[in-house]
């Protein structure tokens, strides 16, 4: 995302964004000074790639939490398997937050069609004082387009490359039943499951 995008951003969560959400978030979190939220635009650690959330659904890690933010009629049609849906218009009402305070035991990770949607999402959440939140990036578009549709590398390509895109042909395999690679273009059906926040013992991530 461009930095002009990341600063209208910001802008937005030091104005009409801050009074719409943070006055309705529980005390049980520390909100972020307004001085800070500059900082957390340029936070580029907080994306993960589809490759690492394919791994993790793949190798079925419980630790995950997929939370889909776009309108429920988006959500309904296609998401990712065993996302939530957390539309950005209510992100902080009181059923969210609940959720979101498990990002104390949970890796949560923000996703729409593309970044910017989802980033907006991360900003607002980590600003009200919510910790360990990810964003997708690219989101959908780049699940499919790139996981689900991998694109084989050039000949002469760097052995990296084409292990990712076997990894990619296999992540196609596991997720829509079809062949891999770049003919492949089925969806993989869709899961919805809440995890249930587990008791957490001896602190927790950061």
């Amino acid at each position: 995302m461009k930095k002009t995008s990341l600063f209208i951003f910001a802008l937005l969560l030091l104005g009409g964004l801050w009074s719409a959400f943070l006055p309705n978030v529980k005390t049980h979190v520390e909100r972020v000074p307004n001085k800070d939220l500059i900082t957390l635009v340029n936070y580029k650690a907080r994306y993960v790639s589809v490759d690492d959330i394919a791994r993790a659904l793949m190798n079925q890690d419980k630790m995950l939490l997929l939370v889909d933010v776009r309108m429920p009629e988006q959500y309904k049609q296609f998401s990712l398997p065993g996302a939530i849906n957390m539309p950005i218009d209510s992100l902080l009402n009181e059923t969210n937050q609940q959720l979101l305070s498990g990002s104390d035991v949970y890796n949560i990770v923000f996703f729409s069609n593309g970044t910017s949607l989802a980033d907006k999402a991360w900003l607002i959440a980590t600003a009200a004082g919510f910790k360990n939140l990810h964003v997708l990036k690219g989101g959908l578009n780049a699940w499919f387009n790139d996981l689900l549709q991998p694109k084989r590398p050039a000949d002469w390509a760097k052995q990296a490359e084409f292990q990712k895109y076997e990894f990619r042909r296999a992540a196609a395999r596991f997720f829509t039943g079809a062949t891999g690679g770049e003919e492949s273009s089925s969806q993989p059906k869709v899961k919805v499951q809440v995890p249930v926040k587990k008791k957490q013992v001896g602190g927790g991530c950061e």
